[in-house]
């Protein structure tokens, strides 16, 4: 017989790493290739400065963000050259989908906390057919706050409107579950699939043909 058996109001899931894997290198290979310049320096200009936080936080939009690529490099990237590209760096992860599915399959409230972009979104909800089982959507370029900023986190909690140990959550950046986890939130880093399941199936989560696609059985 199960111990300590969870109910949870829902289960959250990060997006980028956790539900799709990604590929950032492909935007700074196609930006350096493009102004000439250092694939390095492109990366830690896109990716290590605010500028991503400023179009993840819902600041600057798309055609912003490209501006500044263009200003930085004195390059001419054209929007409808660069958005292709821009939402093509993200890959289907078949063991995260079948977890999704085996909770969406036995009643599981799923909600989606992911930093990231309106452009990002709107193509993977349209590419992925995963991303469209979500319930619910708590996305920084909406709500204005990133993880790990407890602030991201004490408004999920409030809008399932539950203490935060009824809720589950899994993300693949460490400070991100330990911020959760200050929250009282139960937290998990991502690291595979069938560690994920191993997780939740000891908080007695039950999964339809959890031990067919994982070998996991439950004691």
């Amino acid at each position: 017989m199960d111990k300590n058996p969870l109910n949870p109001v829902a289960v959250v899931f990060d997006l980028g790493n956790v539900l799709l894997s990604f590929d950032s290198c492909k935007i700074s290979r196609f930006v350096s290739q493009k102004a000439g310049a250092a694939q390095n320096d492109a990366h830690a200009f896109i990716f290590g400065t605010e500028l991503e936080k400023s179009i993840d936080k819902g600041k600057i939009s798309l055609s912003e963000f490209l501006s500044a690529i263009n200003a930085r490099f004195a390059s001419n990237i054209s929007i409808e050259e660069f958005t292709p590209v821009w939402c093509d760096m993200f890959v289907k992860n078949e063991g995260i989908e079948k977890i999704v599915r085996g909770l969406k399959n036995n009643n599981y409230r799923l909600g989606m906390l992911s930093n990231t972009n309106r452009a990002h979104f709107e193509c993977v909800k349209e590419k992925f057919p995963v991303v469209r089982l979500f319930d619910d959507y708590h996305l920084s370029y909406e709500t204005g706050y990133l993880k790990p900023d407890k602030q991201a986190f004490e408004n999920v909690v409030r809008f399932y409107h539950c203490a935060p140990e009824q809720l589950v959550f899994t993300d693949d950046i460490d400070i991100n579950v330990r911020a959760a986890r200050v929250c009282g939130i139960n937290a998990v880093r991502y690291e595979s699939s069938k560690q994920l399941s191993s997780f939740l199936s000891g908080l007695s989560l039950k999964f339809k043909n959890l031990a067919e696609f994982h070998g996991f059985t439950r004691g």
